[in-house]
């Protein structure tokens, strides 16, 4: 009869440097999301049903950062050192799902 399935994923990216000017400021710390998924197949595989959840522990983590734009004349940056302030862009949060697929 019906056939199941189980997927999981785990994806691990390095620290790393966001910045192409070799600045330790823009270095990213490293993190892993985790993504599951169960799906239940019918007996003719004419339909499919999925539960799936992508980040599911909710790892909070950024895909990229860029210095504060005008950050001098904000007074973000420090006139002694030259560090500033960056902006970081956020990775996607726990996502959650079901889905039905029916081949013709």
């Amino acid at each position: 009869g019906y056939a199941t399935s189980f997927n999981a994923m785990e994806s691990f990216t390095s620290s790393f440097l966001s910045d192409n000017t070799d600045n330790p400021q823009s270095r990213l710390p490293a993190f892993r999301t985790t993504d599951l998924r169960f799906s239940i197949h019918s007996p003719d595989d004419k339909w499919q049903f999925d539960i799936f959840g992508t980040n599911v522990f909710d790892a909070h983590y950024y895909t990229s950062t860029i210095p504060q734009p005008l950050a001098s004349i904000m007074g973000a940056t420090n006139p002694a050192t030259g560090a500033t302030v960056y902006r970081g862009f956020l990775g996607d949060p726990a996502r959650f799902g079901a889905r039905i697929s029916v081949h013709f």
